[in-house]
């Protein structure tokens, strides 16, 4: 059961989340509907998800699902940083075991106004970065 002490914002979020689960390390995870993709590909939509501890702190993120498995595919982390770059972190699972298989950054430069990803490559032991159009 939920102590209303511990989450004051959880009958409110409760309204707008399509479901929540309690995790059990105590913070409550909220999932938004899920939005349709508005193109055919691997992923039936996207949801944003937010994570809340007693304290009130709040991550949050997109998912990705996927057509197939019903599963998260794709999870986004957006940042703000203090320099002038908006950055999002991306991880692309396996939907059917939920092995990480890949992992990038996509940066945004908002002097230049355009999208620069980097990529791990293991080869080269360092990120490779091509800019997005």
């Amino acid at each position: 059961m939920i102590n209303p002490e511990d989450f004051p914002k959880h009958n409110k979020r409760v309204k707008t989340a399509e479901c929540f689960k309690v995790l059990e390390n105590g913070k409550i995870r909220y999932y938004e509907p899920i939005k349709p993709a508005t193109s055919e590909g691997p992923s039936v939509g996207a949801r944003l998800v937010k994570e809340v501890d007693k304290h009130g702190n709040v991550r949050s993120w997109y998912e990705t699902i996927d057509r197939e498995t019903g599963k998260p595919r794709q999870i986004r982390v957006e940042q703000e940083k203090e320099n002038g770059l908006k950055v999002k972190k991306h991880y692309l699972k396996e939907p059917n075991t939920g092995q990480l298989t890949e992992a990038w950054l996509s940066i945004y430069d908002v002097e230049s106004k355009t999208w620069v990803k980097a990529r791990y490559d293991k080869a080269l032991c360092k990120f490779v970065k091509e800019t997005i159009k």
